[in-house]
């Protein structure tokens, strides 16, 4: 399995590239949903609330801020990493190189 991990959260995010990475995930998402990949989107914030701090997978990556998105192999390797914004164009060659 093919793994695509995004950590951003549209709502709350300070570089207003959040949201618009998040819609084009799921875009390309929508491409691929008879591959064998599956999209994550995980949200910054336990709960979604500032207060409640970071979720602890963000600080297990070393995340200093976001959006980051992870590409990962079928054998746990990490082959893309692109912080901030990505295009569906960029994505999608993303994807295609681990299928």
């Amino acid at each position: 399995m093919k793994l695509i991990l995004l950590f951003a959260t549209p709502s709350l995010c300070q570089s207003r590239v959040c949201g618009p990475v998040v819609d084009v995930a799921e875009q390309v998402k929508s491409d691929y949903e008879d591959e064998p990949v599956s999209f994550i989107h995980m949200e910054v914030y336990r709960d979604n609330t500032v207060d409640e701090g970071i979720r602890p997978q963000l600080r297990a990556f070393g995340l200093p801020t976001e959006p980051w998105l992870f590409v990962i192999d079928r054998h746990g390797r990490i082959s893309t990493v692109i912080e901030g914004g990505f295009s569906v164009e960029e994505l999608r060659q993303a994807v295609e190189d681990v299928l």
